[in-house]
């Protein structure tokens, strides 16, 4: 069996030095990767450039949604049986930019003092792609929600596994954050935790526990 983790944010640019980001580290993506590897599991992580990983780990590197979107063929996809989608994917990319109400291409950096206007369009979901380009592909896939509303938390869970039709949901809330913590749920299709935690350690154990004992790992 070999897994594909995904880890990092996608950046996307303004000009020759500003840019559009996550606060994701990559780091949880990592963790979980290096857990599975460390276990005899074939992985290879898909990660953010900037984002530190294994050397002993076969890694490759997106910038953008583009750069990150055209990883997902079925050529590529062909190679994993599972996909660990952690990576915080952009949902919106720059169209074009106006400068003191003209549309600019600025090809370095934009001049300070002027009145500037990003306008954005939406990106379309890549996860959704997986299963669409290789069915039988296992998916785990992640969902941060800003709310207290739990209706409103597994509200946006369903639409994941509605839209993605991942196997599992990694959940966690903003407001369940710490600064050495973060809750998590590992949810099926029926939205029963059939995991939980506190940390990206005990996530990624969690994972691997999971993953030998229901996709039939065989692990040293």
């Amino acid at each position: 069996m070999r897994i594909l983790v995904t880890a990092g944010g996608t950046t996307e640019l303004i000009d020759g030095v500003r840019s559009i980001k996550n606060t994701s580290t990559g780091k949880t993506g990592v963790l979980i990767a290096k857990t599975l590897h460390e276990a005899g599991i074939d992985v290879e992580i898909l990660k953010a450039a900037g984002v530190d990983s294994p050397t002993e780990i076969s890694c490759l590197e997106f910038t953008n949604f583009d750069s990150l979107d055209s990883f997902f063929t079925s050529n590529y996809l062909e190679a994993f049986d599972m996909v660990i989608h952690c990576a915080a994917v952009s949902d919106y990319k720059l169209s074009h930019i106006t400068i003191d109400g003209e549309t600019a291409q600025p090809a370095g950096k934009i001049p300070s003092g002027r009145d500037l206007c990003l306008h954005m369009k939406p990106t379309h979901k890549i996860i959704n792609k997986i299963k669409e380009l290789k069915p039988n592909c296992a998916l785990i896939a992640f969902k941060l929600t800003n709310t207290h509303s739990s209706i409103e938390q597994m509200a946006a869970v369903k639409k994941l596994f509605n839209g993605s039709y991942a196997d599992l949901v990694v959940f966690n809330d903003l407001h369940q954050k710490s600064e050495n913590s973060h809750h998590y749920q590992i949810l099926n299709t029926e939205l029963e935790p059939i995991q939980s935690g506190e940390t990206s350690k005990a996530l990624a154990q969690d994972l691997l526990k999971i993953i030998k004992e229901n996709y039939y790992v065989s692990v040293s």
